[in-house]
């Protein structure tokens, strides 16, 4: 469960989050006393502590330079434990049996009865209430599944508004470690604009220590592209990725990292069939107020595409406030609030 939220737990000595990695605890509803972010905050409390690199190395492209950060970084790492371990641990078994199916895609939503019904590409029907889509905003611009009556217009209009970034992590493993926990290059943040999506050039790309805080003995590096630059490697076969980021470590550290990897694994979440992305980019707020209404009071829209706060948009605990606002809509549905 949870999207884009994925673990390798059999490549190395600790679980490696090939999906979404981060906690960003600038945001606001981490001290508002939202209940739900609480609660996380005090199972990390019980659970392994969380660890703050220091992005402060780039590559000019002939030397790596320290700058020292303007501000404490708000970003914030899981060690010795995953969203995906939170979500599935912590979460699921508050749900009663059979709650979550998997493996089951959905092709239409059918929303011209009195009660929505769903079906599944096997045939499978489940007939409900309300119906809560939480789909990657790229599957929906995709047409991947089909609503009966069509979306109204100003829906789809909205869905087709907000724009989507490719992405792709790629991990690979060395006899020594050699890099800074985290680089970035010159290069990147002076050909591409990450803060303005509709920029000719728009992405970004840092290397990363995964290992930074863990109970490991592996020297491994983390590379994560975004949008633009995330297109320089997506649909190439995995061992094309591994053999060009290589070229790359090895044009910045004189050849250490093709003489001492070991193996690599890459996760390409654009080629993700049920995925097609990575998180949001930009949700205008037309956008986002359009999908927070409900479609005849039947289907609702959430995830971390529709969060209505510009801080949270591509991190899971966007994705988890959402959820819980439509829920609380969909309680005073119930009660004809």
């Amino acid at each position: 469960i949870g999207g884009r939220v994925k673990k390798d737990a059999s490549t190395w000595d600790f679980d490696v989050d090939l999906g979404a990695e981060w906690l960003d605890y600038a945001s606001s509803d981490f001290s508002n006393g939202n209940d739900m972010l609480s609660a996380i905050l005090d199972r990390t409390v019980n659970m392994p502590t969380i660890q703050e690199p220091n992005l402060a190395h780039y590559w000019s492209g002939s030397s790596m330079r320290y700058t020292p950060p303007g501000a404490p970084s708000t970003d914030h790492r899981w060690v010795d434990f995953t969203w995906w371990d939170f979500l599935n641990q912590e979460l699921m078994h508050y749900l009663p049996p059979n709650t979550v199916l998997l493996n089951s895609v959905v092709k239409t939503i059918d929303y011209g009865y009195q009660k929505p019904i769903v079906i599944c590409e096997d045939g499978r029907t489940y007939e409900g209430s309300y119906v809560i889509v939480t789909a990657s905003i790229k599957t929906l611009q995709d047409g991947m599944i089909s609503f009966v009556p069509s979306l109204p217009s100003r829906y789809q209009e909205a869905i087709d508004d907000i724009e989507m970034g490719s992405g792709i992590k790629v991990f690979l493993e060395f006899t020594e470690k050699f890099f800074p926990d985290i680089f970035r290059l010159d290069h990147d943040t002076e050909t591409y604009n990450f803060k303005d999506c509709e920029s000719s050039s728009h992405g970004v790309r840092y290397f990363y220590n995964p290992v930074y805080g863990q109970t490991s003995t592996k020297h491994i590096m983390g590379m994560f592209a975004y949008a633009d630059i995330a297109d320089l490697y997506i649909g190439q076969p995995h061992n094309t990725i591994i053999r060009n980021v290589l070229g790359l470590l090895d044009h910045i550290f004189d050849g250490k990292a093709s003489a001492t990897f070991v193996k690599g694994v890459v996760q390409d979440w654009s080629s993700e069939p049920y995925v097609r992305a990575a998180y949001t980019s930009f949700a205008p707020k037309e956008a986002v107020d359009r999908l927070r209404r409900p479609i005849d009071d039947k289907v609702f829209f959430a995830g971390e595409s529709v969060f209505s706060k510009d801080s949270d948009w591509g991190f899971v605990q966007g994705a988890a406030l959402c959820g819980e606002d439509v829920a609380e809509d969909i309680v005073d549905a119930i009660n004809g609030r």
